[in-house]
């Protein structure tokens, strides 16, 4: 039986994932694996058209992300609508990794 795992990752202003190098290691040995493995990125603003990984911020998280999509992690954003009833994940937004824009 085949399964999915999401990593939902919620990124603060000049925030570093300090463990990258897990995830990268576990999500690609589940795509080695046979299974699917997805990184999903939920981008709470309304000004933004795309994602993209803060090269300046975080060099190694941002090459790693793109290093594991090109060995076949996804890579999903999903933009959110907000209003005074609440939040709701609403539509997809392209990623900007290397090579996609």
């Amino acid at each position: 039986m085949s399964r999915t795992t999401f990593f939902l990752r919620s990124r603060l202003s000049g925030t570093v994932l300090n463990n990258w190098g897990h995830y990268e290691t576990t999500l690609t040995a589940m795509v080695e694996a046979g299974e699917r493995a997805v990184m999903l990125f939920v981008v709470q603003r309304t000004d933004c058209d795309a994602f993209e990984a803060c090269h300046d911020l975080d060099p190694a998280y941002a090459t790693g992300l793109t290093e594991a999509a090109g060995r076949g992690v996804e890579v999903l954003a999903r933009a959110c609508e907000i209003s005074p009833q609440g939040v709701r994940i609403a539509h997809a937004v392209p990623w900007r990794g290397a090579g996609n824009g």
